[in-house]
């Protein structure tokens, strides 16, 4: 396509992403919609887990839901706040760290602290449909670091063998080997990890990350104006 073919194409897209902000529409299937919820304001829209639909519950149902994993039963009440000393002790690590940073990397990882909130995606792959726990907020303590380290350990997730991400990429790499697969000798599995973070081996993990990183530490931490010097292995 020619140049002024392609800007069209970019506006017109921006425009409908404006309104998709704005979350305006001309169909009067949106107003039935809000009408409808009004007067049902005893129905709660949940999130089903493991996918892109929704759900809808009767308010009671989905508070029985929640109740059965946040019942005050199965937690601890704590004498201090912990956050408080994750705090002090993570400031001076960022400023030792500081030198390695670009300046909007320093930013990034800068301690934030806002209201958490906690919620419930529905299982609904599992018997009775139980909620998954999540306590979430729009910033954390450590959110802004767990991106860096994110974007830090991309490149080695890349270099994983027999890594996929999507459904999508497990057909692609199936479909490369189709030709060798025998269902009479082979299977396909799927298996579902109970309390998969919980148990990783962090230590080990870690020091794998690490490991890999100080062997091409160049690639990581590249040598700028704003980061002359790339951390040095511990």
């Amino acid at each position: 396509m020619d140049l002024i073919k392609i800007t069209e194409i970019k506006s017109l897209l921006y425009l409908e992403f404006l309104k998709f902000c704005k979350c305006s529409t001309d169909s009067t299937r949106a107003t039935k919609l809000k009408n409808f919820l009004k007067e049902n304001d005893d129905l709660s829209i949940c999130v089903i887990d493991k996918s892109k639909n929704i759900g809808i519950y009767n308010r009671e149902t989905y508070l029985e839901k929640l109740h059965e994993i946040y019942n005050s039963n199965k937690y601890v009440k704590l004498v201090s706040n912990p956050l408080k000393s994750d705090l002090n002790e993570l400031k001076p690590l960022i400023t030792k760290f500081g030198d390695f940073l670009s300046i909007s990397d320093k930013k990034k990882i800068d301690p934030t602290q806002a209201i958490k909130k906690g919620f419930g995606l529905v299982k609904l792959h599992r018997t009775n449909a139980p909620l998954r726990p999540i306590i979430s907020s729009f910033n954390t303590l450590t959110s802004g670091s767990e991106q860096y380290l994110l974007n830090l350990i991309k490149p080695i997730v890349a270099q994983c063998e027999f890594s996929i991400n999507s459904t999508k990429s497990f057909k692609e790499s199936f479909c490369a080997i189709k030709d060798t697969f025998n269902p009479l000798i082979h299977e396909v599995v799927s298996f579902d990890a109970t309390a998969l973070y919980t148990n990783i081996d962090i230590e080990r993990t870690v020091n794998f990350i690490i490991k890999h990183i100080y062997q091409n530490v160049h690639d990581f931490f590249p040598i700028t104006e704003e980061t002359p010097l790339a951390p040095r292995s511990p």
